[in-house]
């Protein structure tokens, strides 16, 4: 299977050795031959090593709170890492990786957004599982605190957790993603954008009793047209009626049909069927540990062989696993995260070929500086420190530049309702039917005490159906023409910032072939491969469609505006239909609206509520607005800043490089025992043994050699 641990070790020896060769060579690869001093290279190898110990395949947890989330992933890795309560027992997002380390967890603090737009970067926290268990317990007043503010302030304050796993699933190069449950819709929205980047499987589990409203927001919103990564998982469904189960599974294949049909309307049986499913992962738990909890004796008992098999089939988990592992083996972003690996070890072993011929060349010609030209070496140098340090500067400006336009665009949305809202509310009047009494005596019956919270909404909706239609489209129009006309402001503005930090990037890189044609007369090493359009990404990643990016897409400037049209819509109706159900607005626009219909002559009755309404309205969708673009700045900030620290890392450690190489040259040439024969074999040695590195790995990993040219222009 893709997944092997066989795999996933051979890629992580050799990039580790791969790099060590280009660096310091601390690893003895090639009977302890020493390395080009390539401190960048080393790092870009040690860090896609890292990448694939903590795992290749993400496999995502996600659904709403006390559904069982901690039960599957127990179940997935054979023991009980994960706490598992009647209280939901996962309040931050934390990842599992593989590590032999099991008492330990790394907890990521969040990026501090400082008063001048700048980003300071949250520390990591050390801690016992025990500990990290008891400080993050999710506890009732936390509940509590949720259901008055919708946040819980020390869970915000941390990015995410990472907990290690040393079980044969995580050996394989898996890893898992556990989320806190989707009633955080912040949450929920973040994690949605997280998964879209990085997972390559989505589990999303829910109780035996079918979704639940948010649960049904959620996926609508979040998955359609048949997502092929997408799991879902009725857990507890061994506590359904045996007589129940068929209409069960009926009822969640309606729930489910919207996601399961594609853009044509058609509805895809096969692939419902290979990614639903209604699982006991308490019973598959049991049945891996070869233990149960005795509800009689109170107290954990072993289980017989016999009994441990009648569990796993009756939990009906191993048709899941099966199909979770097929996909993970042959889908082609399984494909992808290997051959970023080979990419990696080909990319170094062209610019070691490249950092070799620079050496030679100054060998061969023995290039040695005078003074002059040791000023003017050190003069690069200087300007490059500064050009890094104002790269720094541009992209902190960059950054506070879009999260202005953002800001423009949604303040303008508030403002454009606002304009025209009279006029708006008389064409609004022709299409609506609804009378002041009606209106009234369902606000009436709303103040039943004994009025169930579902009767209330069904007498909404049935007595104000048509003016709750009327003010959605109205909403709908404006935000869509209004952002349709203004998005380009957007645009523009990332491009401008992508085409000044390009600039500012090349003439660095301008400056380091300088730099190493001072002593070489060569173009020296590249700093880094890195994608001219990031900033881009970056934007996409915080106002794309979460569907489409889910679905593979990437993202880019078309999805903008319907990302924002939906936020923007969400807030505003939410908070219209509040006032529906309270009073408040809806019944302000109801008796404007009776009014404009012609019904009364009052018209400084009209004028007044007219004006009521509109001041109403605009201060809460600049209210609601106002969290909607500090909530998207602050990520965009973090992310560019994110970039910006590995652009300018890597910038300072190729720098260093350069010095290093400049330092090696000069202090060879003074050697009256330097034999550059020697120094050859030594060279051909290093790219030799990056090569069997890597062909070493691909025979591991493709069951087949790759040649010399194929790997040089992989």
């Amino acid at each position: 299977m893709a997944y092997s641990k066989e795999k996933q070790q051979q890629l992580m020896t050799s990039l580790i050795n791969i790099g060590s060769l280009a660096g310091t060579n601390t690893t003895g690869t090639a009977d302890g031959v020493e390395g080009l001093g390539m401190g960048l290279e080393q790092n870009k190898c040690n860090e896609e090593a890292k990448a694939v110990r903590d795992g290749l395949f993400k496999v995502a947890i996600i659904g709403t709170f006390a559904s069982g989330k901690s039960t599957v992933i127990n179940a997935l890795v054979g023991s009980k890492i994960l706490p598992e309560s009647a209280l939901p027992s996962t309040a931050i997002l934390t990842y599992i990786q593989y590590g032999t380390d099991e008492d330990h967890v790394d907890v990521y603090m969040a990026d501090e957004i400082l008063e001048d737009g700048s980003v300071r970067t949250g520390e990591c926290r050390y801690m016992n599982v025990a500990d990290f268990q008891e400080e993050y317990r999710y506890t009732l007043a936390d509940q509590r605190q949720f259901e008055e503010t919708g946040i819980i302030d020390r869970f915000a304050i941390v990015k995410y957790a990472v907990m290690y796993c040393s079980k044969p699933l995580m050996e394989g190069g898996v890893s898992i993603i556990d989320s806190p449950g989707l009633e955080d819709k912040k949450v929920a929205t973040e994690l949605a954008l997280k998964i879209a980047q990085e997972a390559q499987a989505i589990i999303y589990v829910v109780t035996q009793k079918g979704f639940a409203n948010p649960d049904k927001q959620y996926i609508t919103s979040t998955f359609h047209n048949c997502p092929n990564n997408v799991f879902f998982l009725l857990n507890k469904f061994d506590l359904v009626r045996i007589e129940e189960r068929e209409e069960a599974k009926g009822k969640l294949k309606l729930d489910l049909k919207p996601i399961f049909t594609n853009e044509k309307g058609v509805f895809d049986e096969e692939l419902y069927n290979r990614r639903v499913f209604g699982i006991s992962a308490l019973r598959a738990l049991d049945a891996r540990r070869g233990m149960t909890y005795d509800y009689e004796t109170e107290e954990e008992r072993p289980l017989s062989a016999d009994e441990c098999k009648r569990k796993y089939e009756l939990s009906n988990f191993a048709p899941f696993e099966a199909e979770l592992e097929e996909f993970l083996t042959t889908d082609k972003k399984c494909v992808v995260q290997y051959d970023n690996c080979f990419s990696r070890m080909a990319s170094t072993y062209r610019n070691a070929k490249a950092q070799i011929d620079d050496y030679i060349r100054a060998y061969e010609s023995q290039i040695q500086m005078d003074e002059n030209q040791k000023a003017e070496y050190a003069k690069i140098i200087d300007d490059i420190r500064q050009h890094i340090t104002l790269t720094e500067k541009t992209v902190d400006n960059c950054s506070l530049r879009i999260q202005n336009k953002i800001a423009d665009v949604l303040n303008g949305c508030a403002n454009t309702i606002g304009n025209s809202w009279e006029q708006d509310m008389v064409v609004l009047a022709g299409k609506i039917d609804v009378g002041t009494l009606s209106y009234m005596w369902t606000g009436i019956k709303q103040m039943n005490p004994l009025a169930s919270k579902e009767s209330k909404k069904a007498d909404i909706e049935k007595f104000t159906g048509k003016f709750i239609t009327a003010v959605s489209d109205y909403f709908v129009e404006k935000v869509e023409e209004y952002l349709n006309e203004n998005m380009e402001v957007i645009y523009k503005e990332v491009e401008s910032c992508q085409k000044q930090l390009n600039t500012s990037l090349d003439g660095i890189e301008t400056l380091f072939e300088g730099l190493s044609g001072k002593i070489t007369q060569g173009g020296g090493t590249p700093i880094a491969e890195s994608d001219k359009n990031w900033l881009q990404i970056i934007i996409s990643a915080y106002l794309g469609d979460i569907s489409k990016m889910i679905n593979g897409a990437t993202g880019g400037k078309t999805s903008w505006v319907e990302f924002l049209k939906k936020t923007i819509f969400n807030t505003v109706w939410q908070f219209v239909l509040l006032s529906l159900v309270d009073g408040g607005l809806g019944f302000l626009l109801a008796l404007a609206i009776e009014y404009l219909q012609g019904r009364s002559d009052k018209n400084d009755n009209v004028k007044k509520i007219l004006s009521k309404s509109k001041n109403d309205i605009v201060k809460t969708i600049r209210q609601q607005t106002s969290e909607i673009r500090n909530s998207l700045n602050e990520k965009i900030a973090v992310g560019i800043n994110e970039k910006k620290v590995e652009i300018c890392e890597d910038m300072r450690l190729k720098l260093r490089d350069e010095q290093n190489k400049m330092e090696t040259i000069n202090a060879t040439l003074s050697n009256h025992n330097f034999n550059l024969n020697a120094e050859k074999e030594r060279f051909d040695t290093i790219l030799s043994a990056i090569y069997g590195e890597a062909n070493k790995a691909y025979v591991v990993v493709y069951g087949k050699e790759i040649t010399l040219h194929q790997f040089e222009n992989l």
